[in-house]
């Protein structure tokens, strides 16, 4: 059973986010991974959440606040819902934010990126780093909410079955016509390491970018998951989730950023791998292409970065993983075209 409400909300949401108050120099993944929270304050961290989603809920008479049927069409701006998942017995409401550009071109087939936050994050704190491409009309966005604000990969404190979750979230947002485009994941830490787990568990998507989290060991892709983009970015002195892989602070055990892209690569049946080189100043690309289904798995390491990362080049970096996944679908056109 789904529950779901929606609310537009002014762009102005973005103000909430960690990025509100900053610089340009802000890091952005101090908020989205908490390695291994407390308990006390992962338990206040939920309810503060579930707070919140009541408050929205008790607000439902309210002008601004309306009962979606499935007629009901998406608004501009950020549209606000609640999925209904039984969580070991409990139903739980969890958070899904899907972003309208303001105007929608009839006929007009748009990407969509599902941006899944890390571990202690929110829906809201990934909005800033694609609302300018749904401001400019370049995709819609989804940002789902994990359970207990983190992804279930074994260690986190949520005990949600994400799979289902994502199945349930998927099967609402198709009865949106806006959103029948084909579908990217972008990720941030123990996001990213989630991102990683649905390439290799659904088929839902034509390309994932894992920032700052490989693949972790045991959740390798199987034979049945399809050829998918992988875009990776990795900072070579990450002390929380380690760039030569191996046991970590948030209670995994990772494959090294080589390791994890290399495994892509051969689950794409990539037939061309290029030498890594330096594309800027500390920042060096290994790129595997000529993959089936028009795929490539593009290895990003940022040379003297930790897991945080600069709002800056986290700006430059989405934007060609934007070209990327955009020319995957060109790339994947001209090779059905072919067959």
């Amino acid at each position: 059973m789904i529950s779901y409400f929606s609310r537009t909300v002014c762009s102005l949401l973005a103000c909430f986010s960690l990025l509100s108050c900053g610089s340009n120099n802000t890091v952005l993944i101090d908020e989205f991974e908490t390695p291994l929270i407390e308990g006390e304050r992962a338990e206040e961290s939920f309810k503060d959440n579930q707070n919140e989603s009541d408050e929205l809920l008790d607000r439902n008479d309210e002008d601004d606040l309306t009962l979606l049927t499935d007629q009901s069409p998406l608004a501009a701006g950020h549209n606000e819902f609640f999925i209904e998942q039984s969580v070991e017995g409990l139903l739980v409401n969890r958070l899904a934010i899907v972003s309208i550009p303001e105007v929608l071109v009839p006929n007009h087939t748009y990407p969509v990126i599902f941006g899944f936050h890390g571990n202690g994050g929110t829906p809201q704190s990934m909005i800033p780093l694609l609302d300018r491409f749904v401001q400019r009309g370049r995709i819609i966005a989804v940002y789902p909410e994990g359970y207990m604000r983190s992804w279930n990969l074994g260690p986190e404190l949520s005990s949600a079955d994400e799979l289902e979750f994502i199945d349930i979230l998927m099967a609402f947002l198709d009865q949106y016509p806006e959103l029948k485009g084909p579908k990217f994941a972008l990720g941030v830490s123990n996001g990213a390491a989630f991102s990683h787990y649905l390439a290799a568990n659904t088929n839902y998507f034509e390309g994932i970018a894992a920032f700052v989290s490989p693949l972790v060991v045991g959740n390798e892709p199987k034979g049945q998951a399809k050829p998918i983009t992988i875009i990776q970015v990795s900072g070579v002195e990450d002390n929380v989730i380690p760039y030569k892989g191996g046991p970590s602070a948030v209670g995994h055990n990772f494959h090294s950023a080589q390791e994890s892209s290399a495994i892509w690569a051969i689950h794409n049946n990539c037939e061309l791998e290029t030498l890594r080189k330096e594309i800027q100043e500390k920042i060096t690309l290994k790129s595997y292409e000529n993959c089936d289904g028009g795929t490539v798995v593009h290895d990003y390491a940022v040379l003297d970065a930790g897991h945080n990362l600069s709002w800056g080049l986290m700006r430059q970096l989405i934007e060609s993983t934007l070209t990327t996944f955009e020319q995957t679908l060109v790339s994947a056109s001209e090779s059905n075209l072919s067959k």
